[in-house]
């Protein structure tokens, strides 16, 4: 082969050796959205989804393959998303993205509904990213456009048995003091997915959060954990609020902390 057609190969694998972990995840997500977008609903979540997917969808989390297996090939509406938001674990094996999306009619037009998702992903052996878990809020349409960006912050190993217990405490103060409960968990990092209101992040996620009153009661299902011990999740339900939850924590060096939660509606 001659030189000159030698280096566009010799880039291309520049290319594929040279991106982050953090990179091929949020490629995933785009990747899920561009074929959302020209296969449809049905073909992009099928092909998304882990065989242990969950997606919440009503007021319960259902798995996800067999639900879309028994959606319509043609949906009545267009989903488009877009990654804005996105941290992954040291090991490169969990992470989430976050972001918005619209609802249009097919015939076209403006959009008719607006809110922001959250993925969960994890690499399997394969190297390939699938999606473990779909949720997501509504809320009033957007006044500014999101920006991608990342966050990596410096982090510790910590064991599953410590992360249950981070979720166990949280619960136990959130029964009678939710404002508590994400105070002592905040970073300026943390964000919160609540229905009906644009996500909060940072200071204007604590500032939300001074203003809840009273407590949630908090049911969680099951509490999973990177290879790296740093990155994991916890889910369940609220019986006050009838829907679900997802909590993300990171395990930095005070301890364990809140990356996002994520509030979704019931019905």
């Amino acid at each position: 082969m001659k030189p000159a057609l030698l280096l566009p190969a010799f880039l291309a694998t520049l290319s594929l050796y040279g991106q982050r972990p953090i990179d091929t995840l949020i490629k995933a997500e785009q990747h899920f959205a561009g074929a959302a977008a020209k296969d449809g609903l049905k073909a992009a979540f099928l092909a998304a989804l882990s065989d242990e997917s969950l997606v919440y969808r009503g007021t319960r989390f259902v798995p996800g393959k067999a639900f879309y297996e028994k959606v319509p090939d043609t949906s009545p509406f267009l989903l488009s998303w877009k990654p804005a938001y996105a941290e992954i674990s040291a090991a490169g094996d969990l992470g989430f993205t976050t972001g918005p999306f619209d609802i249009r009619n097919p015939a076209g037009g403006e959009p008719t509904g607006y809110g922001h998702f959250v993925s969960i992903w994890q690499k399997e052996a394969d190297g390939t990213w699938k999606n473990r878990m779909d949720l997501g809020i509504s809320h009033p349409r957007p006044t500014e456009d999101e920006h991608l960006t990342t966050y990596q912050p410096e982090t510790v190993p910590g064991t599953l048995a410590e992360l249950a217990e981070a979720e166990r405490r949280f619960v136990a103060t959130a029964q009678n003091d939710l404002a508590g409960a994400l105070k002592a968990v905040f970073t300026d990092h943390s964000r919160l997915l609540v229905d009906g209101a644009l996500p909060y992040s940072g200071p204007a996620a604590q500032a939300y959060a001074r203003t809840i009153s009273g407590g949630r009661p908090y049911e969680t299902l099951r509490t999973v954990l990177s290879l790296s011990g740093d990155l994991g999740y916890s889910y369940g339900y609220s019986p006050s609020e009838k829907g679900g939850y997802l909590r993300v924590w990171r395990r930095l060096r005070d301890g364990w902390k809140l990356a996002l939660q994520v509030t979704a509606p019931g019905q």
